[in-house]
């Protein structure tokens, strides 16, 4: 326990060092605890990096008497429920997500094609790890650059750009 004591005192000064190197000891554990559960590589990786995001972002918050791997444990478990809920609705309403395609074409074999290509890609995003769904849209649909998406969300410019990279490489391989 005193370990742990210590640990968060010096997370709570913004030890970056010390926090780093609590990352590397509790990583894979982790890990592999959200992939048993999620089932998916990227997404086991979003969680666990959000989490150690939100423990540095919220470290001055934390108890110093309190258990540092009982605290990611649980905003782990939370994570991994939001990303379950999250897709399970995203598959629900992803019916509703189709644009309506204008009446223009008088051959509804072209129209079948278009929602049909439409439902793929609305399965693709679906499947996407939560936070590369939420770059992707807000990259696609609310026409923000990687810069501006960085700056709403906290995030790196590159960290946005590489998810913006893995999403178009997805789409590609469904679409080739």
């Amino acid at each position: 326990m005193l370990k742990d004591e210590i640990f968060i005192e010096r997370i709570r000064r913004g030890d970056t060092e010390c926090f780093s190197e609590w990352f590397e000891e509790h990583y894979d554990r982790y890990w592999s605890f959200a992939m048993q559960l999620l089932k998916d590589r990227s997404a086991a990786e979003d969680a666990v990096q959000s989490v150690f995001m939100k423990i540095w972002m919220g470290r001055r918050k934390l108890d110093p008497k309190g258990s540092l791997e009982g605290y990611f444990l649980t905003s782990l478990r939370h994570e991994i429920y939001n990303q379950m809920r999250l897709k399970f609705n995203a598959a629900r309403v992803q019916v509703n997500d189709i644009p309506e395609m204008p009446q223009t074409e008088d051959n509804p074999q072209v129209i079948v094609e278009g929602l049909e290509m439409q439902e793929r890609l609305n399965r693709s995003v679906a499947s996407m790890p939560r936070q590369r769904q939420r770059i992707f849209r807000m990259n696609r649909l609310d026409g923000l650059s990687a810069e501006e998406i960085s700056v709403r969300l906290g995030l790196s410019k590159r960290t946005v750009e590489r998810h913006l990279y893995l999403a178009m490489k997805e789409i590609k391989h469904l679409f080739s």
